[in-house]
């Protein structure tokens, strides 16, 4: 997915000029080491773009805190960045609000449904970028669990309250009730929320737990943080 990303950026920024060094503004709630991270920045030497040499990164734009979206946006419009790429739907929103100009690549759960871009082939405004249609997978993943462990008769889910909508568990809640399957509902909305979340699970005696969509379970995997196995998004 931050492949992808990583190759809308050219697309956004149009075509390389020579001797031109490029910056980079970053706004994610990884840490700049993160595999992710790596990856993101390998796959963008594919393209050309090579940090210390005609790619400058924007300081400022790591290990964020929805608290800090906004005002480190603003800050990184006023550092007059090429682009701007942003890990979530809160991250993009705020640098929308501040940047109408600015080439903005979001990597969102639905850029559409969050009211970031009009469509996928026509987005308009500044903001281009990758769905991940994470309800979907959420779905696909609860109907995987439900195949393999034929015998289960509580599966828990784990979502982020801020990400994951009251539709989104109804739809859930109705997929396992038709197979007899009883579903447990834990949320976390911090990182020090996702351990106790996750032991509850395995109070309740539940035989699975399927991790919801989330950027707070990408950057602070949920079978890390308390031993468990877990079915998430990745």
């Amino acid at each position: 997915m931050l492949g992808s990303a990583a190759a809308a950026w050219p697309q956004a920024t149009r075509a390389q000029e020579a001797g031109r060094i490029y910056r980079l503004g970053i706004m994610t709630g990884a840490a700049r080491a993160a595999t992710r991270m790596v990856a993101f920045f390998d796959e963008l030497k594919l393209f050309g773009f090579v940090e210390g040499q005609n790619l400058k990164i924007v300081v400022g734009g790591f290990d964020l805190r929805d608290d800090q979206l906004a005002e480190v946006a603003a800050t990184l419009v006023n550092a007059a960045p090429d682009a701007i790429f942003c890990v979530s739907d809160a991250a993009t929103r705020a640098a929308q609000e501040s940047a109408h100009t600015v080439p903005i690549v979001g990597l969102s759960t639905d850029l559409v449904a969050a009211g970031l871009v009009r469509s996928l082939a026509r987005p308009g405004g500044n903001v281009t970028g990758v769905s991940i249609l994470g309800s979907e997978l959420d779905g696909k993943r609860l109907e995987i669990l439900m195949e393999v462990l034929l015998g289960a008769r509580r599966i828990a889910i784990l979502a982020d309250p801020k990400v994951t909508q009251p539709v989104e568990f109804q739809a859930l809640q109705n997929a396992v009730c038709a197979r007899g399957v009883e579903l447990v509902i834990l949320t976390a909305g911090a990182p020090e929320q996702i351990a106790p979340a996750l032991d509850k699970a395995k109070g309740l005696g539940a035989t699975a737990l399927n991790v919801l969509t989330a950027p707070l379970f990408s950057f602070n995997r949920p079978d890390r943080a308390a031993g468990h196995r877990a079915v998430d998004q990745d």
